[in-house]
């Protein structure tokens, strides 16, 4: 698995290096962050040795942490980046967490593209944001890499990530998504990258979505829209929660049940409509 992905993120790196411009579009990238004391430093660490030739941000939403995220977050900007790297922090409501308060600040962004990432998440390669060159000129939408089992990873979660095969996606390298939108993590938040001006464009995140399947509707809608999505595994995260049996069950399942078609077509005078009933069934069915 390891090879795999330095192969795929050096392919990455090539496309870069033989591309005509050799600077690139700044990126803000954003964490979303509740209760990582322990994950921020390793993260923010990760982010430091991106070899990316562009400038960058990072912007951390904190959603009232009860432990010491916020000190994580000061001490870590300190030691990892250099002086010009700007890091802010802001608040956000819990309830504000999947969806609402990523697309407030992706809308106001200070640069043109922008990687979404969680707290406790850890970067594969220090290649990740040279999946970005798959937006140049505006080739693509977004790219999203995949997630894999992290070193808490339980028993449950490693059979699950095998049987989503994700040793065939990094063996496959980056290739356009489906174009239905509809691939189990297309543009899963915890490992993307978007050009926010397209973002803008089709209207966003659908706020019909408050606890998941936000990021299917918009891969589905950008399809819709006709622009391309590429999965490219060296935008990869080791994402894990340390999932009973039962839970890694029931968030298969979830998943699973948000594969149904998105009724999502352009110039639709209400685009959010689709899936709204639908998700909230979802969660309903999820909290009992």
């Amino acid at each position: 698995m390891a090879q795999g992905l330095e192969r795929a993120a050096v392919a990455t790196k090539q496309t870069y290096e033989t591309a005509a411009e050799p600077t690139e579009p700044g990126m803000t990238v954003i964490v979303r962050t509740h209760n990582d004391t322990h994950g921020i430093p390793g993260l923010f660490s990760d982010i430091a040795k991106q070899d990316y030739p562009g400038d960058y941000e990072v912007v951390v939403l904190d959603a009232e942490s009860s432990d010491d995220t916020l000190d994580a977050v000061r001490l870590s900007t300190v030691y990892c980046f250099p002086e010009h790297v700007t890091v802010r922090a802001q608040s956000i409501e819990p309830a504000d967490f999947a969806n609402k308060a990523l697309d407030q600040a992706i809308r106001s962004a200070s640069y043109p593209l922008v990687m979404s990432l969680i707290g406790h998440t850890r970067l594969a390669t220090n290649q990740a944001m040279h999946a970005a060159g798959h937006l140049r000129g505006g080739n693509a939408a977004a790219v999203y890499g995949l997630s894999l089992p992290g070193a808490n990873a339980s028993l449950s979660e490693r059979i699950g990530a095998r049987l989503l095969g994700t040793r065939r996606i990094v063996a496959e390298g980056a290739v356009q998504a489906p174009t239905t939108g509809k691939e189990r993590g297309a543009l899963a938040m915890d490992c993307t990258i978007i050009d926010v001006g397209q973002y803008k464009a089709i209207g966003g995140f659908n706020p019909a979505f408050e606890a998941g399947g936000a990021d299917g509707e918009l891969a589905a809608r950008f399809a819709a829209y006709g622009h391309k999505i590429i999965r490219d595994p060296s935008l990869a995260v080791y994402h894990s929660h340390n999932l009973s049996p039962l839970r890694a069950k029931q968030q298969l399942e979830f998943w699973k049940s948000l594969d149904e078609p998105h009724n999502v077509h352009p110039g639709q005078t209400s685009a959010y409509d689709s899936g709204y009933d639908y998700c909230h069934d979802i969660e309903s069915r999820l909290r009992s």
